[in-house]
């Protein structure tokens, strides 16, 4: 139940029951406690005067305000029917009892608890006895309100049509059939001019999204006065009514001020629309790109300042960063590339909630971001280097020409006919980008006239008339390591080439493995920290694969990657003069005499790790833990990192 108090649903993993969680759930419900309302007056509203007023804004809310529709519905005679008699019949029934079942079982069992905070779960389980109170509750909810949990009302709708409707989506684009036609008729006699993007291509007067729309003409008051002469004919007739309070004006930079301002005291409107939204997005983003995207680092900054970070644990700091802060930026990127510059503040956002920054406070960033987004199977911690990720965002859709290249480079071919590939040239060999100055010198097979003629094509390393490698050709014209891997290539009998992702197994584009591909590619990449980089690599999986808390694992992590705030590493940062050990004094304080050398701590490690008091040879912390990982023992590992984390909560404990 807790779950679905909190309404955390980025929550995941990590340290999930948490303070931060049971706060979380509390501090919702007492936000969403109604107390007392100002009424138009400005008095305030308690207990029952409190449930009159907000049933009172609601009735007038779902209330027609115009009864007498306009006789004259000329406009509607040309379009056809989409609602049949037989529909009619279906959408005017009274709701039953099946349809509350259907309803009820598409539902998430655990989320959405009703007002007695029961989940759907249990009437999914017990209908057989609770359906009928079920369905009775739910038909009556229909027309009631709820007012901290209790129903109240009711509310009888008037109005057809009201935007927040269940039905409105469905009937709006019904009755936007009747505006189409309008706009139509007013573009065939001449009244409005409707836009071209180039010579030859098709007439926008209109474009629809949802319930919003977009309207196209020249930017003079006549035109604009025959748009709102049709809506005022639209919203008489079919009861619906423009929020002007929406509505945004956007001009081409051609038009002239003055124009420009008679057009908006038309229309009663302050301003043009240009860095406004629309789903989300700025509708025009110009030169002005940071300024178009400002308000994702506000969002982002918002949010990480909303976390209680004194209730999180680093393993809750780190789901947090990856399932909600890094989100926020993804809806953008997936159309737009967002400025280097904004990417780098968002960075920087992230990286001071991650090392425990707040307000004007300067904490130490034991490491850069761009370390911490490599993989943790590579020493990072996961996170998203956002420049990269807005590649491969951009090149899933094909909207950005500068991932081109490195597209290139994490494709391959497959061969099938041979007749599109060209084998000096593309990548089609597994292991090789290209095999141009792979080959040997021509044999008696007559090979020369292939031998850098860029234009040969796979097929002719064919026998002829045949999907079937010539391997004497091959062994003749490729150095063997080449040729070994060329016959091994399995050819399709019934298809042409195609090309495909390298590290894909169906060899279909994923942002996933484009990410990996780009940040492989990008400026600076380390490809591993030293020449056991596979020693490394099953190292950092033992580590994350511990079953242990996440704040442990993460412990471990920094320990390895020597980044704890031990006074050696304070030393080296200015911020101490002195590195002594706090304990035995005779030794300075880094990460490997801290957790396993300190003489404080020896007898705890020849209790259960005696081969410990033998690794003087060891100068690092990493050696230990490497020695340790040679053994194969998972369980070991975990029992390690915690005595570690233990020793390194004592010596907290001392110091603090």
């Amino acid at each position: 139940m807790w779950n679905q108090r909190a309404k955390a649903l980025w929550l995941k993993g990590g340290d999930s029951n948490s303070k931060f969680f049971h706060y979380r759930s509390s501090q919702r419900k007492n936000k969403n406690w109604i107390i007392g309302l100002k009424n138009d007056v400005g008095v305030w509203q308690y207990g029952n005067d409190r449930d009159q007023l907000i049933i009172s804004y609601f009735q007038s809310l779902f209330q027609s305000e115009q009864q007498d529709l306009m006789e004259d519905l000329v406009f509607l005679e040309d379009l056809r029917g989409r609602v049949t008699d037989d529909m009619n019949v279906e959408l005017t029934k009274d709701f039953t009892k099946e349809e509350v079942k259907e309803a009820l079982n598409q539902m998430h069992p655990t989320k959405s608890p009703g007002p007695d905070e029961m989940p759907p779960l249990f009437s999914q389980q017990y209908w057989h006895i609770a359906g009928n109170a079920v369905t009775s509750a739910v038909l009556q909810v229909l027309r009631t309100v709820l007012i901290n949990g209790e129903p109240k009302g009711p509310i009888i709708p008037s109005r057809g049509l009201r935007q927040g409707d269940p039905l409105f989506l469905y009937l709006f684009l019904l009755c936007t059939e009747g505006l189409i036609s309008l706009l139509k008729k007013a573009e065939e006699h001449g009244k409005i001019t409707p836009v071209r993007i180039c010579r030859g291509a098709p007439r926008l007067s209109h474009l629809l999204f949802a319930d919003d729309n977009i309207l196209f003409c020249k930017a003079n008051v006549y035109e604009n006065q025959r748009i709102q002469h049709l809506l005022h004919c639209y919203e008489q007739s079919l009861g619906q009514k423009i929020n002007r309070g929406k509505t945004g004006i956007v001009f081409s930079t051609n038009v002239k001020p003055d124009t420009r301002q008679d057009i908006l005291d038309l229309w009663e409107v302050q301003h043009s629309q240009q860095f406004e939204k629309y789903l989300g997005l700025p509708p025009l983003v110009g030169r002005a790109k940071y300024r178009a995207f400002s308000d994702i680092k506000h969002k982002v900054w918002k949010k990480l300042q909303g976390w209680k970070e004194k209730m999180l644990s680093v393993g809750g700091k780190e789901i947090l960063i990856k399932a909600v802060a890094l989100s926020i930026p993804t809806y953008a990127m997936n159309c737009f590339k967002l400025p280097s510059s904004l990417c780098a503040e968002l960075e920087q956002l992230m990286a001071k909630f991650w090392w425990g920054q707040k307000k004007e406070e300067h904490k130490i960033h034991w490491m850069s971001w761009s370390k911490m987004c490599n993989t943790k199977q590579n020493g990072g911690m996961g996170f998203k280097d956002l420049r990269v990720f807005n590649d491969a965002l951009l090149a899933k859709k094909r909207g950005i020409w500068g991932t081109k290249h490195k597209l290139q480079e994490g494709c391959q071919w497959r061969i099938g006919s041979g007749k599109e590939v060209r084998f000096w040239i593309d990548s089609w060999v597994p292991g090789f980008t290209s095999i141009a100055g792979q080959h040997i010198s021509p044999s008696h097979y007559g090979n020369a006239e292939l031998i850098g003629d860029e234009s040969a094509t796979i097929n002719s390393l064919f026998i002829a008339n045949q999907r079937v490698w010539d391997v004497g050709k091959i062994t003749a014209l490729f150095r063997p390591e080449v040729a070994l891997h060329i016959t091994k290539i399995v050819l399709s009998q019934d298809r042409e080439d195609l090309i495909c992702r390298k590290k894909e197994a169906n060899g279909i584009y994923t942002v996933k493995s484009a990410y990996r591909l780009f940040k492989d590619l990008s400026p600076g990449r380390q490809n591993g920290e030293s020449s056991n980089a596979d020693l490394l690599g099953k190292m950092w999986k033992a580590i994350w694969s511990m079953k242990l808390p996440v704040k442990v694992s993460i412990f471990a992590w920094k320990a390895v990657k020597e980044i704890l705030p031990t006074k050696s590493n304070l030393k080296k940062k200015k911020v101490l003069t002195e590195d002594g050990c706090v304990f035995c004094h005779s030794e300075n304080e880094d990460t490997l005499h801290a957790l396993c050398s300190c003489l404080a701590i020896k007898e705890v490690w020849s209790l259960y790790f005696p081969s410990m008091v033998l690794m003087k040879e060891c100068d690092m912390f990493l050696d230990v833990v490497l020695r340790l990982q040679q053994n194969k023992r998972h369980d070991m590992l975990d029992l390690f990192f915690i005595i570690c984390w233990s020793c390194w909560y004592r010596r907290n404990m001392k110091m603090f």
